[in-house]
């Protein structure tokens, strides 16, 4: 019975997006459509990757889903210039990781150093790597 709701609110929440443009939607009133609780299945260069929303609380999976995007023009460049597997990049304030994910596309080695100092958030990027098999040999609960 309860998966059955969550694949019923899943469709419905399609549905929803398929009848409606949320282009131009901003992150309020993205929070007042229906909330979904689990792991996103979202879309970058024809690669898929995986991120926990709970409650609609983490902006990412939340515009991905509903505006197929979030902050493209920086992760695109952000996906070239982390191509070359012989030099490290840092990703600080790495928040839930998107953009550790997002460089780790199509890569064997994870050379990307993240760098979080907020608990919470932090907790949620090991999560979000976790699920997307990116290693946690990089990443570190500070400020810098």
């Amino acid at each position: 019975m309860y998966l059955e709701n969550i694949q019923t609110t899943l469709n419905e929440m399609i549905d929803l997006k398929k009848d409606n443009d949320y282009f131009d939607s901003n992150y309020k009133d993205l929070t007042k459509l229906t909330s979904f609780s689990g792991v996103w299945e979202l879309k970058f260069k024809q690669e898929f990757f995986k991120m926990i929303n709970i409650i609609n609380d983490d902006l990412v999976p939340l515009k991905y889903f509903w505006k197929d995007k979030y902050e493209q023009l920086s992760l695109n460049l952000w996906y070239e210039f982390t191509r070359d597997d012989d030099i490290y990049h840092f990703d600080i304030g790495s928040h839930t990781g998107i953009y550790t994910i997002i460089a780790n596309l199509n890569k064997e080695r994870n050379n990307i150093i993240s760098v979080e100092p907020y608990y919470m958030n932090y907790s949620r990027m090991l999560s979000n790597l976790k699920l997307n098999d990116i290693s946690l040999d990089n990443t570190f609960l500070c400020a810098a």
